[in-house]
């Protein structure tokens, strides 16, 4: 394996000539050591690290970050991309060590320090640090030192920083890698299937009547501030800024694959009514505008949230079968009526709303597609649920670990979470569009919202009638669920 090697550190440039005998700002090809390749990117602003990893262009299988914890002879006034951003610049490691790690928890990270203090390790690896070293350890400030020997113990701690982290992971790595490969197919390709474009309209329906809901209810006329876990390319932020004709909506969009917010970035960017920033709050304006702030997070840990954000969500959404494909007990963690929500629920304002979109293990479709004697390209949908395996098959030779849930079950596990459902707001959608075949639905309209796609209303509309005789068999359970917090009353003795 080619091993990518991060560097940052404040005296990167006088730490690169010391250890490769070259400038790896750029990047550089170092090698082969003990038969391994390194290419070597050094940064001595964290700012510049962090935007690179926001947007997925470093990172990926092999790489290692080596971060020095404390910046001594460089004045930082802001860290732009840390949370919470610090002005000590003996702290300022941990902050981004937290940032990176909230990012891309996969990626191996090894502190470096000059310090002598020995709590430092402890205190490093209380934030997700994967190794330890102490510079004088592997001769970074001794003159005596050989390249090749500090290379050489450096590949040995990067295997073991590798192996560790390996054992903590939340991703699922390969799902990881397809999103950020077909960033810039994805959307295309979903848009081609008229049984996603006809989910795509029923799950903005939602949306929209959620929006309206919350918005006779808000006062004050504030934006409603709104989250999107799993945002991907920005299609339900296109649908936003669709709807924010009187500048009433503020939207975060997160997302694990950095790649998929370069996309989102771009798609948003031609929308004349709407602003995206990648990494950083959008700042509050007094335009019309919808304002997106895109961040680089996986759904399990969004808490770095409640430091960067003046205020909760009124809607947090999970769509696109979004909780079928994450650590859900993570995400939406068993309420205990604590002080303080974890998980997603603290970050829902009371009497806030979460739209939610999970498969369907009660589906009938499954089954039938499964044994449908058609070729790939005449399927209804791109990806395929296998209930008995647990799994999601994409084209012919990809599976992602993909849990399906039973109505019952669903509405269980958000009640536990300490949200109200009821049995009225929960629905299954689609079934009649899974039946038809792509030649059949390449003969339905262009859909003016998705341009690669067709759609027919009235196919639409059968399919939604559908949905509420046979609630129990589409595809997707999709469904509203309220923040209610129980007040807790102190019980006086008689």
């Amino acid at each position: 394996m080619k091993y990518t090697i991060l560097f940052l550190d404040d005296e990167r440039s006088l730490l690169d000539w010391e250890m490769f005998g070259c400038d790896c700002s750029g990047g550089r090809d170092i090698g082969p050591v003990e038969g391994q390749e390194l290419f070597v990117r050094s940064f001595d602003n964290p700012d510049d690290l962090l935007q690179a990893l926001q947007v997925g262009e470093v990172g990926g299988k092999g790489t290692v970050l080596f971060l020095d914890v404390n910046f001594t002879s460089l004045a930082i006034e802001h860290l732009r991309y840390t949370d919470p951003p610090t002005s000590n610049k003996d702290q300022w490691g941990l902050d981004v060590l937290r940032t990176v790690k909230r990012m891309d928890p996969d990626l191996p990270v090894i502190v470096l320090t000059s310090l002598p203090a020995q709590h430092l390790s402890f205190m490093v690896g209380r934030h997700g640090a994967d190794d330890f070293i102490n510079k004088n350890e592997v001769g970074l400030s001794k003159e005596d030192a050989t390249e090749g020997a500090m290379i050489s113990h450096l590949i040995k701690r990067i295997e073991k920083a590798i192996t560790l982290c390996g054992t903590r992971n939340i991703y699922d790595h390969e799902h990881l890698e397809t999103a950020d490969e077909f960033a810039k197919d994805y959307d295309p390709v979903e848009r081609s299937f008229a049984a996603t474009i006809a989910y795509y309209h029923y799950e903005n329906d939602v949306i929209t009547k959620t929006i309206s809901d919350l918005a006779q209810k808000s006062s004050n006329g504030r934006r409603l501030r709104i989250l999107d876990v799993g945002c991907g390319p920005g299609r339900i932020e296109e649908h936003l800024a669709r709807l924010n004709c009187g500048g009433e909506l503020d939207v975060v969009g997160v997302d694990f694959s950095g790649p998929m917010l370069r996309v989102a970035q771009e798609n948003l960017a031609r929308i004349g009514t709407c602003i995206s920033i990648i990494g950083e709050m959008c700042k509050e304006a007094p335009d019309k505008r919808l304002h997106v702030s895109l961040f680089r997070a996986p759904a399990e840990e969004l808490g770095f949230l409640k430091e960067c954000r003046n205020g909760l969500f009124d809607l947090v959404i999970l769509g696109f079968g979004l909780l079928s494909y994450v650590r859900y007990a993570q995400v939406l963690p068993p309420d205990l009526q604590n002080e303080e929500s974890s998980g997603l629920l603290g970050l829902l304002k009371p009497g806030g709303r979460l739209i939610f979109s999970v498969y369907n293990e009660d589906s009938a479709i499954y089954r039938r597609l499964a044994e449908l004697e058609q070729p790939d390209e005449e399927m209804p949908i791109a990806a395929l649920m296998d209930t008995s395996t647990g799994s999601l098959k994409v084209g012919e030779n990809r599976f992602f670990a993909c849990e399906a849930f039973t109505t019952k079950r669903i509405v269980r596990f958000l009640r536990q979470a300490g949200l109200c459902v009821s049995p009225e707001s929960v629905t299954t959608f689609p079934t009649l569009h899974l039946m038809l075949n792509r030649s059949t639905a390449r003969s339905f309209p262009a859909d003016p919202n998705f341009p690669q796609g067709t759609f027919s209303e009235d196919v639409y509309k059968m399919d939604c009638d559908i949905s509420r005789v046979l609630s129990g068999r589409g595809h997707y359970i999709v469904g509203v669920a309220e923040h209610r917090p129980v007040q807790n009353h102190s019980m006086g003795r008689g």
